[in-house]
């Protein structure tokens, strides 16, 4: 779907589809590094928060 269309479709302006979509990446990039650093131990996961592992 063109971006001319979904703007449309959710009776928006096209660029506020571009913020919404630079937000989504920006989140989504800062939740993988999230991920990565639990895997790898430098950070622990505590209910929906993380916080950074000193225990190493």
């Amino acid at each position: 779907m063109t971006l001319s269309k979904l703007a449309k479709k959710y009776g928006v302006h096209p660029t506020q589809i571009g913020t919404w979509k630079g937000a989504a990446i920006e989140n989504m990039t800062t939740h993988l590094l999230g991920e990565v650093m639990i895997q790898s131990g430098l950070m622990k996961r505590r209910s929906r928060s993380c916080i950074l592992s000193t225990d190493r």
